[in-house]
């Protein structure tokens, strides 16, 4: 299954590749590569360092607060997760980071993977309430403003159950009867509503979303600076428009690193903005690169550095390697 999983995602990132590359003009596409600004596009990465550090922040305030990880290590774990998802398919940065901070803070292993469910869907929120507050004033295919609708509706309900999941207190799990499982599970469910909890503390929660904002903020910000970048005219608005409906096209599986999917989305996405075909693909290449493969790569490297962890136990070779 594994292999099938990955076949599958190489084949739609090829896919997705060759409809991005169709009818492009490569000399176009290159030449407007080539006409790089890059002050524009060093603060583009300055702030991506930025926004790593405002979802660490982030997700920090969804711990309960008597065992609330240190900032700096949250940092390098949410870096980590960005450089294992350009290595491995299906999102495996934040299985890792999940794993890894089990294994250096010894939390609660339903604990930390709540807190991940819960920023996901936070984010999810905000991507759907981004493309409802601009759907009115910008262009939107309508298969991602049905997905948009259909995205809203499952997040809404998620961070409704999740809550009332939150609730359960401990003892409740120790009463389930599940011959040898009742142990490990009831421990996994209780630590997992321990985080679900933070949905129902009114500050907690509140103080995640003020995060979440600056997170979208400052990605507003990077996306306007590389169309700087890379000579694409883009107002504000648009540009959390883009970066919305990218996320929405990227939840479709894909290989490492969102490849094929990115391009074909923001090449798209950018044509309903008036913007030449040839040259949105170059920002879309170029911005692909810059970020995710200059960027988030080294930014991961260098978090991976600093918690000094063996690169064979975030890949999940350490069983194999006998480490522990």
């Amino acid at each position: 299954m594994q292999y099938l999983r990955v076949i599958i995602g190489l084949v739609i990132s090829g896919a997705a590749l060759a409809l991005a590359l169709r009818e492009v003009d490569l000399g176009v596409a290159l030449g407007t590569l080539g006409r790089l600004r890059p002050e524009p596009a060093g603060l583009a990465l300055l702030l991506v360092l930025g926004s790593l550090g405002a979802r660490a922040y982030r997700w920090q305030a969804l711990f309960p607060p008597k065992v609330r990880p240190g900032i700096g290590r949250l940092f390098n774990l949410v870096a980590l997760s960005y450089l294992v998802n350009n290595l491995f398919p299906g999102r495996a940065g934040d299985f890792a980071r999940v794993g890894a901070l089990a294994y250096l803070e010894k939390l609660p292993l339903g604990l930390i993977f709540a807190t991940v469910v819960v920023e996901k869907l936070l984010d999810l929120a905000a991507t759907v309430a981004v493309v409802g507050l601009l759907a009115g004033t910008l262009p939107i295919p309508p298969g991602l403003a049905l997905l948009a609708r259909w995205a809203a509706i499952g997040t809404a309900a998620a961070l409704v159950g999740l809550g009332l999941f939150g609730r359960l207190r401990p003892e409740a799990f120790g009463r389930l009867r599940l011959p040898g499982l009742t142990q490990p599970l009831a421990g996994l469910l209780a630590g997992a509503a321990a985080g679900a909890a933070v949905l129902t503390a009114a500050g907690p929660l509140g103080l995640a979303v003020f995060w979440s904002v600056v997170v979208w903020l400052l990605n507003g910000l990077v996306t306007l600076l590389l169309g700087l970048a890379f000579g694409v005219e883009l107002s504000f608005g648009a540009s959390l428009l883009l970066i919305a409906l990218v996320s929405l096209a990227m939840l479709v599986p894909a290989s490492p690193g969102y490849i094929g999917v990115y391009h074909l989305s923001v090449v798209v996405i950018l044509e309903l903005f008036g913007v030449d075909r040839s040259r949105a693909f170059a920002f879309a290449l170029g911005s692909h690169l810059l970020v995710y493969v200059l960027g988030l790569t080294l930014f991961g490297l260098v978090g991976l550095w600093r918690e000094a962890i063996d690169v064979r136990v975030v890949l999940g070779f350490g069983r194999r390697a006998g480490l522990p």
